[in-house]
């Protein structure tokens, strides 16, 4: 048995960390992480004549159940009464379910999400089903579901990306339903300590890039991470067996309230990854700190509910601009010192729309790549300066739209996809 780490458990146990060295803990998981109260009782007038204490970053607890490490912890408020009973109120965005007492769980070796979309996309699944009549009674129907793991894709590169499949099954029904998920994860695996941002970046590509080949909100949700220093018992020799500890971090990726997953037979690719070249994948992978950039900005639009079509607008503008931005980087990467003034906004967004080959593609029925540029420019321009006329609502909805599928044609290039496929597809 073991901690469930998720919204709406709560558990009680033993808090360490803070002065006094030892109290009891009330915590509470929700979407934001979890709280943890702890109770103690000291100095009838404690909470009074401003006693205070100092809070760490990382915070361990334990019970009956096992362990487990609270990561970037800020109080959030006490309450205390004349009695000296005082609760103190702190909030972790990060939990682990560890054995390891004195990591703080800032770096990681190993990292593991779940991710919406990425069983099609790979091809990948556990499940298999199949239907049979009898031939000697033929209105006798059989249904078989066999669930069964596939061999891992490795992807490799800096951070040993790999993508494998999962499934968890009940056999008990709740009601008359019996239920079998089937999941495919990706997992980031260094030799070396690498900062828990830096994994986290990289799963956030990956997300990036579910939400681009499908242009929908794709949701990432943390499941487990690695350490060496984190293994029940010593490791024998030649054994690659190693155990990944659950952790639960709501904000690892992007989501939004009431978020629906794909469906499977009606929400279809632009591109799969048969269709990509392996090699330029883990280049953009490994490229995070370039790319992250604009793919964020663009796909964070998909995760806003509510907001006016101008906003979103303004969103694609932005992004476009700095995916024009990263060109030029990558342009001019090979002499730093010679590249002068960063290139205007139109100049900008004349790269994305050469990198994602606007007119072979046709992206716009009416205009060339010019024309559409200077018609996204007016429009954008009215939407961001107070002083340029307000864009007409439809009108700024066709440019959002078109500046978004205009990212998505370049990811597809970048990662080799080809012109006829993506014709073919569109």
């Amino acid at each position: 048995m073991s901690h469930s780490l998720e919204s709406g458990q709560t558990y009680f146990g033993s808090l360490q960390g803070m002065d006094p060295a030892e109290a009891f803990a009330h915590v509470e998981f929700d979407d934001g992480g979890a709280v943890v109260s702890r109770v103690r009782r000291g100095h009838p007038v404690a909470g009074l004549v401003g006693e205070s204490d100092h809070l760490p970053q990382t915070l361990h607890y334990l019970d009956p159940v096992g362990h487990l490490v609270f990561c970037n912890c800020h109080g959030t408020g006490s309450s205390t009464s004349t009695n000296g009973m005082t609760i103190n109120r702190v909030r972790s965005s990060r939990v682990i379910h560890s054995t390891n007492t004195e990591c703080d769980y800032e770096s990681v070796d190993g990292m593991c999400t779940e991710l919406d979309g990425l069983a099609q996309w790979c091809g990948l699944s556990t499940v298999q089903t199949s239907v049979s009549w009898p031939k000697d009674n033929p209105g006798d129907k059989s249904v078989t579901i066999e669930a069964m793991n596939k061999p891992s894709i490795e992807l490799g590169g800096a951070f040993g990306i790999s993508i494998g499949t999962s499934f968890t099954h009940s056999p008990t029904p709740k009601g008359n339903v019996y239920s079998l998920t089937d999941v495919v994860n990706v997992r980031t695996y260094t030799e070396q300590l690498k900062s828990w941002g830096e994994h986290a970046a990289v799963h956030r590509m990956m997300q990036d890039l579910m939400c681009l080949v499908y242009g929908k909100p794709c949701q990432l949700t943390l499941q487990s991470i690695k350490r060496e220093d984190d293994q029940y018992g010593p490791l024998s020799e030649g054994d690659e067996r190693r155990w990944w500890r659950k952790a639960y971090e709501p904000d690892l990726g992007r989501r939004m309230a009431e978020m629906k997953p794909l469906d499977r037979y009606k929400d279809r690719p632009l591109f799969t990854l048969a269709d990509v070249d392996r090699d330029a994948l883990r280049s953009w992978l490994d490229d995070y700190q370039l790319w992250s950039r604009p793919t964020g900005i663009a796909v964070s639009s998909m995760f806003q509910k509510g907001t006016v079509v101008e906003v979103q607008l303004l969103q694609i503008g932005v992004a476009l601009e700095a995916l024009g931005h990263s060109l030029w980087m990558e342009e001019t990467s090979t002499d730093s010192t010679q590249r002068g003034r960063t290139p205007s906004y139109p100049e900008l967004i004349e790269r994305v729309t050469q990198a994602a080959r606007f007119d072979e593609l046709s992206l716009h029925k009416a205009w060339d790549a010019a024309e559409w540029r200077e018609e996204f420019n007016t429009a954008f321009k009215g939407a961001k300066h107070a002083d340029n006329p307000m864009p007409d609502p439809l009108m700024a909805t066709d440019r959002a739209r078109e500046g978004l599928k205009l990212i998505r044609y370049w990811l597809a290039i970048r990662l080799g996809v080809s012109i006829e496929q993506l014709c073919s597809r569109r």
